[in-house]
This record gives structure tokens, C-alpha cells and sequence, in this order.
């Protein structure tokens, strides 16, 4: 089981900012200037070192839909069968 660590909160100019815990920093090898990615979700809060995989998407009409497919192929159509021609 993970215990969870407390971290002191830290004013950095107008923000507050948590240190992240030095075996994440050292075992993802972890520079200052570098990225990490936050997630909240029920009121946890996870690191990841990259960015997740998993996209949401944003449910829409079918008619708007078609509307936006029709769009694609106007501007796009002479394009898209050139690519699907290639081999």
C-alpha cells in the first residue's frame, strides 16, 4: 500500500506551488524548467512525467456532424484522394 506523503504549500510569486518528492524527481530524472503533468480528479491530485493517451471527446449532433464532414471534403477533397490513391 502507498502511503501518502504531506507536502507543505509554498508561495512562488503571485502562485502556490507543492515540491514534488525527490525519488519521482530522481527516479523520472526530473530538471528544473522541465514539464510534469497534474491531474484533480475527487479531490486527489496525480504526477505523470507525460502526457495520458486518453482523449475526451466531445459528443455532437449527426447533423452537425455531416455539416462537418461536408466541410472537410469541400476544402479538403481533391487532397484526400490523392492520399488514397498512394500505395
Amino acid at each position: 500500500m502507498i502511503m501518502p506523503v504531506a507536502h507543505k504549500i509554498i508561495q512562488v510569486g503571485n502562485s502556490l506551488a507543492v515540491t514534488l518528492p525527490t525519488d519521482f524527481v530522481k527516479r523520472h530524472r526530473l530538471k528544473a524548467g522541465g514539464v510534469a503533468f497534474s491531474q484533480s480528479v475527487n479531490g486527489e491530485i496525480k504526477y505523470a512525467t507525460s502526457k495520458g493517451k486518453t482523449t475526451d471527446y466531445q459528443r455532437i449532433p449527426d447533423e452537425e456532424f455531416a455539416r462537418l464532414i461536408l466541410r472537410v471534403e469541400s476544402i479538403y477533397g481533391e487532397a484526400l484522394e490523392k492520399l488514397a490513391k498512394l500505395p
